[in-house]
């Protein structure tokens, strides 16, 4: 399978390479799906895929090497003999060296597209719009195959969404990394502030578009699935520890983009990582002695908003 070129040439004047940065672990049996959906892509552009493997042991980098090996003017393998997320090193990271692409979408190699046009979509908007980021609508599905609704729920009948940057930054709002899409510039800001390793690079990507994009945009269509998995290092941890980890990624989003925030972003992140302190604590007297020290007003600001992206199916 190759890429299917559309009859029309790019605006001139634009670059015409996209560059989809796709993340590998122990995923070897979705690989070809996922693969495959990025192949068929109708576009006007050519495609770059640049793969990341962070040192699997259950033969991913040898199917990555066959799809290397058949296009190799496609696909960029980025192999890891070693595993650097467990040495704290931020695997998209490791991406950002070999993007040639003007535009960079994402696309993990367990999750896959489903609309061969996603891609040229959402470049002719971002040319067209002069914006640096669009997402789209996705869906989940389970082990068994089943699916739960799109989200983030569209606001109106249009065909494009503009998500509030407040929105994101409350956490009332979220856009699926399979279905990002943004202007390189983008890109290489974030790669730029974010050096250390974060729990959600896809939270810390949306938060950055939001200093660059009045609101985000989202057109109004599922284009990918992402795939829930049982089991895991993150499912398997305690409530407390994934609090802590959250705490640790919105400190280090308060250092990264501080200096750039907003008053009303810059509350909200603050906020946050009081949130995420107070229920890291192990146990419920330390939990209760941490709410005496700061109030209670985080976990109310917070619990509320996220209570509400559940009801509004966000």
């Amino acid at each position: 399978m190759t890429p299917a070129p559309r009859s029309a040439a790019p605006h001139e004047g634009e670059p015409d390479l996209i560059t989809i940065v796709c993340l590998s672990f122990n995923t070897r049996d979705y690989i070809a799906r996922c693969f495959d959906s990025l192949m068929a892509q109708q576009t006007d552009y050519r495609l770059q895929i640049v793969v990341h493997d962070d040192a699997s042991s259950d033969g991913s980098q040898e199917v990555i090497r066959a799809y290397a090996d058949r296009f190799p003017d496609i696909f960029t393998p980025v192999l890891q003999p070693a595993n650097r997320w467990s040495q704290g090193f931020c695997p998209l990271q490791a991406c950002a060296p070999h993007i040639r692409g003007a535009f960079v979408a994402i696309c993990e190699v367990d999750d896959y597209w489903t609309e061969s046009d996603k891609l040229q979509q959402q470049v002719e908007y971002l040319v067209g719009s002069g914006r640096n980021f669009v997402g789209t609508q996705c869906q989940s599905i389970t082990p068994n195959e089943s699916l739960g609704p799109a989200f983030p729920k569209a606001d109106g009948a249009g065909p494009v969404t503009i998500i509030p940057g407040s929105h994101i930054f409350a956490m009332r709002k979220y856009i699926h990394t399979s279905t990002f899409a943004m202007r390189r510039s983008l890109f290489d800001k974030w790669a730029a502030a974010f050096t250390r390793q974060v729990v959600s690079a896809d939270l810390t990507i949306l938060l950055t578009a939001c200093l660059v994009d009045d609101g985000l945009a989202m057109q109004n269509r599922v284009t990918s699935r992402y795939r829930i998995h049982e089991g895991g290092a993150w499912t398997g941890s305690t409530r407390a520890q994934r609090y802590a980890r959250y705490a640790i990624t919105w400190q280090i989003i308060l250092e990264s983009l501080g200096a750039e925030l907003p008053a009303r972003y810059l509350r909200q992140a603050r906020s946050n990582l009081a949130y995420f302190e107070i229920l890291s604590r192990e146990g419920r007297p330390a939990v209760l002695a941490e709410l005496a020290k700061r109030g209670p007003m985080p976990v109310i600001q917070v619990g509320w908003n996220m209570l509400a992206r559940r009801l509004l199916g966000n």
